[in-house]
């Protein structure tokens, strides 16, 4: 939260992802310096090593209706790898997000504790590529 800009674009990628391709984060500049958004989601492939399956994810766009009225804690969760989105959204994410009813942190999913208050914060200015 010390070494990030506003407006500079954060990249989650889990300990268990790679990258398809050696392009993708200029993908995603590329969407964000054409498009106003603040989020930038796609889809990603699941590949199990026991079975040499692939799967496609389950990320999706939401609604132009879900943005309209802000209703992403109430629809299933669309938003998935690769994430992207502004710095100012993280760092304006409130504490009281990041704790259950009880008052504890989360201690995992962190994608849902962190994306839909960010997403709330877009006013639908959130994309799925």
């Amino acid at each position: 939260t010390y070494h990030c800009r506003p407006d500079d674009i954060v990249v989650l990628v889990d300990g268990d992802d790679e990258l398809l391709g050696r392009h993708a984060f200029k993908v995603f500049n590329h969407i964000y310096s054409k498009n106003d958004v603040d989020i930038v989601y796609s889809n990603h492939l699941q590949f199990y090593t026991h079975t040499r399956q692939v799967y496609r994810g389950w990320s999706q766009s939401y609604s132009d209706d879900d943005k309209r009225n802000n209703r992403y804690r109430d629809v299933i969760q669309k938003i998935a790898h690769l994430r992207t989105f502004k710095a100012k959204l993280f760092l304006n994410i409130k504490v009281e997000d990041l704790k259950d009813l009880n008052g504890e942190w989360y201690t995992s999913t962190y994608d849902e504790v962190i994306c839909l208050p960010m997403l709330e914060m877009t006013c639908g200015r959130n994309m799925y590529i």
